[in-house]
Formats: structure tokens, sequence, C-alpha cells
């Protein structure tokens, strides 16, 4: 399962934010910030949203699935379409 809690961290730590910071603009305790870091709690929606404003990014960013770091694995539709060719081009010379 993906955790929110990990790319609340992820996002706060890029903008170069402290937990004590967000978590006074999100009106939470610095100790419930950091138990959903840490992926011990989930937060409301109305706690999320407020949190999402303090990092000033979309709500939705937290429930983005991580990109895969290669265009060329299996994941991505490149690799996909490399993988497809491969499988008929063996096909064919295997005739």
């Amino acid at each position: 399962m993906y955790q929110i809690g990990k790319k609340v961290r992820e996002v706060r730590m890029m903008r170069n934010y402290s937990q004590e910071w967000v978590a006074m603009k999100a009106g939470i305790t610095q100790g419930a910030l950091s138990k959903i870091e840490k992926g011990l709690t989930e937060p409301s929606a109305a706690t999320l949203k407020k949190i999402a404003d303090c990092l000033e990014v979309d709500i939705n960013v937290f429930f983005e699935k991580p990109v895969s770091n290669s265009v060329w694995s299996t994941d991505s539709l490149i690799g996909r379409l490399i993988a497809r060719v491969r499988y008929w081009w063996w096909r064919r010379s295997n005739r």
C-alpha cells in the first residue's frame, strides 16, 4: 500500500519546511504530523487538505503513484512497445 505520510514528508523536505512550521500552519501538533509522516496514523481528509495547503501543493499529490525510473522498463509505454517488438522478432526468427 502506498503511504500518504511518506509523500507528505517527501514534499515537506523538498520545500525545506520544518515539521513544527507545517504543523502550526495546519493547526495540528508537531507530534501528530510526525505520526502521519511515519505512517502510524492516517490523517482525515480535512487535515490532509490543510497540510497540502501549507505545502502549497494539490491534495492529489499525496495519492499519485511513483513514476517508473526508466522509460525502458515494461511499466512504460515505450518499454511495453519494445517488449512486443522483441517478442515478435523472436517468434519470426524461430520459425
